[in-house]
Formats: structure tokens, C-alpha cells, sequence
């Protein structure tokens, strides 16, 4: 399912030449074709360059030779999606960041040791997931599986409400695909609490049951904006992170928030967005929070 072009703001992929490089084109290209918007394929070389680089060419130039054939292969598959090369000079970290916030979604890669479009512990990508002005979301390139887009989308629900953004965007990603959306709301179970020698089982009956007044809540809410999309509800007694990746497997994309306040260090450690985007292989969109101004 497609919507017109509506002359929103682009799609922006960060690319490079690794291994696996044509799937962050292709999901990015994809994204760009639904959404009716430009494709903004971008790669920025720092300065000085690299040991044994040419230091006849610049910096843009040396991009230019990265963003050429993400392009070419963007146009020959998805024609619809516009794309236009952007060879950028500087921290790649600080180009994608910044260039995020003109766009509607950014779209990098996570594999391999390096590189823009690259996702290792502590680099360029987790640094843009958590400072980007948009959602972003992280593909996970494997050698030998064709590109397919995902099957259907699933996001979990928090009932401090920080997951608002990240629930809005699942919702509406369904409904751009045409695809289901599951609503998981997972936690540890509850500590048993005991009265007069006995286990109280209501307790955690009374927590499964606020669990899913919450679901139906999030879908309620959202039903007069997104009447296509067929939601099915999930509660689970075990840690969020494993719950969402065991309803995720490798045809879903899964939607985490981030509210960006956190540091990289929690982000890489004991969050739930970390956990998934390390372990998922599916991608992952990071939706960011309403930040306080």
C-alpha cells in the first residue's frame, strides 16, 4: 500500500560500500516509494583521509564514489523514489545527525566493523539511533537474502507512556504497508506476594489484567486515525526486550523508543531499545520522544 506523493520532507539513508550495502538502499528506497517522498542517499568522508587515500580527490569527491552506485541501483529497482545523491565532508556521526532533522525517516545499516551505514558497539549508528531529529531505523544486512519488505510490525507498550511516539509511528507504518501490527506488553512477572503463609495469585491476575486494559487503551486511541490496521494484542510475563525480538523473528520491523536523554552508555547497556537493536535480525526503528524543551 502506497500513499501519494505528498512533498513531505525525504528519506534519508546513510550508505557506504560494506558488504550488505544494497539492503539499507533498497529498505530506505522502499520507505521513500510508500511515503511519496524524495530518497537522500548520503555518505560523508572526515578529513584528514584515510592512510593510502588519494590526496588528489576531496572529501566530497571520494563520497561522491560511494553515493554514485546507491543511486544507480536506487533508480533502476524503485524509480518512484527519486533519489538524489548527497556526498557530504565531515564526522559522520555529526552529517547524519544533523541532516536528520530535514528528514521524515533516516535509515542506516547495522554489520560489520565500521563505516557510516554501520553499526558496531559505541560507533556512528548508535550515536545517530539516539541524537537523531527523526525516527531511524536500523537494517540488518545478511549475505545471500534477497531484500523483501517487512510482513508486519511490532511495537510494546509502556505504562509510563514514554513509548507514545514510538506506538503513533508503528501504527502508521502498518497502515502505510498495509501489513498487521502487534501490541506487546511485556514485564518480569510481578513478586509473589504472600499473605498468611499463601501465595496471593490475584496479584498477578490483577497485573495481566491492567496489561491488557492498556493494549486495548493504545488501540482504541488510535482507531479513528488508522481504521486499516488489523491489531493483535500480546501480554508477557518475561523481559520486554526478549518478548518483542521472539514476535519479531526476521520478517518484522520492531519499534523501540528512545527519549535521548539516557546517554550512549545506557543505550548500549541495560535499555531495551540497546538489547533489541544488537540481538534483532529484523530491522528496527528507533522512534525518538516528545524532549522537553
Amino acid at each position: 500500500m502506497e500513499r501519494a506523493s505528498n512533498g513531505g520532507r525525504p528519506v534519508l539513508a546513510g550508505v557506504d560500500q560494506e558488504p550488505g550495502w544494497e539492503a539499507v538502499v533498497r529498505f530506505a528506497a522502499d520507505e521513500a516509494t510508500r511515503r511519496g517522498v524524495p530518497l537522500r542517499l548520503l555518505h560523508s568522508v572526515g578529513w584528514p583521509l584515510p592512510p593510502g587515500s588519494d590526496e588528489v580527490a576531496t572529501p566530497e569527491e571520494r563520497a561522491a564514489q560511494v553515493v554514485g552506485p546507491a543511486a544507480r541501483l536506487a533508480r533502476a529497482e524503485f524509480p518512484r523514489a527519486r533519489a538524489e545523491e548527497v556526498p557530504a565532508s565531515g564526522r559522520p556521526a555529526t552529517i547524519l545527525v544533523d541532516r536528520s532533522h530535514e528528514a521524515e525517516l533516516l535509515v542506516v545499516g547495522h554489520r560489520s566493523r565500521g563505516g557510516l551505514a554501520r553499526l558496531p558497539l559505541g560507533s556512528v549508528g548508535l550515536e545517530v539511533a539516539l541524537h537523531a531529529g527523526c525516527p531511524v531505523v536500523v537494517v540488518r544486512p545478511e549475505a545471500g537474502r534477497p531484500f523483501a519488505p517487512p510482513e508486519r510490525v511490532v511495537v510494546g507498550i509502556e505504562r509510563s507512556g514514554t513509548s507514545e511516539a514510538a506506538v503513533d509511528f508503528a501504527f502508521a507504518e502498518a497502515q502505510l504497508r498495509g501489513i498487521p501490527l502487534e501490541l506487546v506488553h511485556a514485564a518480569a512477572r510481578p513478586p509473589v506476594l504472600v499473605r498468611r503463609g499463601r501465595p496471593a495469585s490475584g496479584d498477578r491476575t490483577a497485573d495481566a489484567d491492567a496489561r491488557r486494559r492498556a493494549l486495548r487503551q493504545a488501540a482504541a486511541a488510535r482507531r479513528a486515525r488508522y481504521p486499516r490496521v488489523q491489531v493483535e494484542l500480546r501480554v508477557e510475563h518475561r523481559r520486554p526486550a526478549p518478548a518483542l525480538l521472539a514476535s519479531a523473528g526476521r520478517d518484522a520491523l520492531v519499534v523501540v523508543g528512545s527519549d535521548g536523554r539516557s546517554g550512549l552508555r545506557r543505550l548500549l547497556r541495560g535499555s531495551v531499545s540497546g538489547e533489541v537493536l544488537h540481538v534483532a535480525r529484523c530491522p528496527v526503528a528507533v522512534v525518538p520522544g516528545v524532549r522537553p524543551g
